[in-house]
């Protein structure tokens, strides 16, 4: 049954962002263990703002960890490189508080 739904789902996703769902999957049980898990917000909308705060501290945290990495790094052209292709992903990587 699941072999089946898995096909489905597969299918109905564009190849692209189909290949994004792991990275996804991945970072949101990081954005839990890092910020809280809990969302004590009644309101749809103030439960939004805070995945969105999240996500947005998330990035950021990920964000000092490379421009310091970039500042200590004895490799600063590679470092250099890993700071641009991380800011390109951003910039062209579907915002993930959709997923959530």
């Amino acid at each position: 049954m699941e072999d089946t739904e898995n096909k489905q789902m597969k299918r109905g996703y564009c190849k692209a962002f189909y290949n994004q769902r792991n990275k996804d999957e991945t970072i949101i049980p990081v954005i839990k263990r890092l910020f809280g898990e809990h969302n004590t917000s009644r309101l749809v909308r103030t439960q939004n703002s805070k995945l969105s705060f999240r996500c947005i501290g998330y990035n950021m945290q990920r964000l000092t960890n490379l421009i310091i990495l970039l500042m200590v790094s004895t490799k600063p052209i590679y470092a250099l490189k890993r700071f641009y292709t991380f800011i390109n992903k951003l910039s062209n990587k579907p915002d993930i508080v959709n997923f959530l």
